[in-house]
């Protein structure tokens, strides 16, 4: 089976003091649950899922796709579904973006989808994991259920359009390996094995080998919706929040 690429449309999010990190939400958890590890294997995607594209075929909405795939296995898990159509998402990154198809920063995709959201689905908090520290991604799924993500993606994936993520080997490397020759994209990770994550870039899934992971992928975050049910989770959030807005 081919990859079917989409278009791309991530810009690397700038930084900000006032946005929760996931090692704060992790230290305060840890004082309700001790023994907070990570499992060595964790997987929430539904069987036989049938990702949509979301409108990320036409515009560089990929920043509001990857929160809305999201929030759509959220629901799934929960035995519902979510009303929000490829349009909705496009005319949301329309808005943010004042018209013009030029891409987005995963942070202002997330504070558009917790201030405004589409069709009444918003974020309610959001906070930023160290992508660079692979227990710090695994604990952040084994906590969300996901990890919202963007890499800087190399042209060689239009040629090869394989579904499993390999870092080319140095030998073998070419300008079509550098990073962001394809562009930013932003996309879901619902799960992880022994160096391999599980993501969604399109409509496909697609296994990311851990060396290509480390070398690509620029962020991660992780966010809850409004149908959150998970008490303790929701406190913790509401807390750092709070936290926040009082330094």
């Amino acid at each position: 089976m081919s990859l079917i690429v989409g278009k791309r449309g991530a810009v690397p999010s700038r930084t900000d003091d006032r946005t929760i990190t996931y090692a704060a939400v992790d230290r305060s958890l840890a004082m309700a649950e001790p023994v907070r590890a990570p499992p060595p294997f964790f997987d929430c995607r539904p069987k036989g899922e049938q990702w949509r594209m979301l409108g990320n075929n036409r515009y560089g909405c990929c920043t509001f796709a990857g929160i809305v795939r999201i929030m759509i296995n959220n629901a799934r898990r929960r035995g519902r579904t979510i009303d929000i159509s490829d349009q909705d998402v496009i005319d949301a990154y329309m808005t943010l973006t004042g018209g013009q198809d030029v891409g987005a920063m995963p942070i202002n995709a997330l504070t558009y989808m917790r201030n405004i959201g589409i069709n009444g689905h918003k974020v309610v908090a959001f906070a930023r994991v160290d992508e660079r520290s692979v227990f710090e991604r695994k604990s952040a799924m084994r906590t969300f259920g996901s990890l919202y993500v963007a890499a800087g993606l190399p042209a060689k994936l239009d040629d090869d359009r394989d579904l499993r993520w390999e870092l080319t080997p140095e030998p073998q490397w070419t300008s079509a390996d550098k990073p962001r020759t394809l562009g930013g994209h932003a996309y879901p990770v619902f799960g992880y094995q022994r160096g391999e994550e599980f993501a969604v870039p399109w409509t496909q899934e697609v296994v990311e080998e851990s060396p290509w992971t480390d070398f690509y992928r620029e962020e991660a975050w992780v966010f809850i919706d409004n149908q959150e049910t998970d008490q303790v989770l929701l406190g913790v959030m509401y807390a750092q929040l709070a936290a926040i807005k009082g330094s």
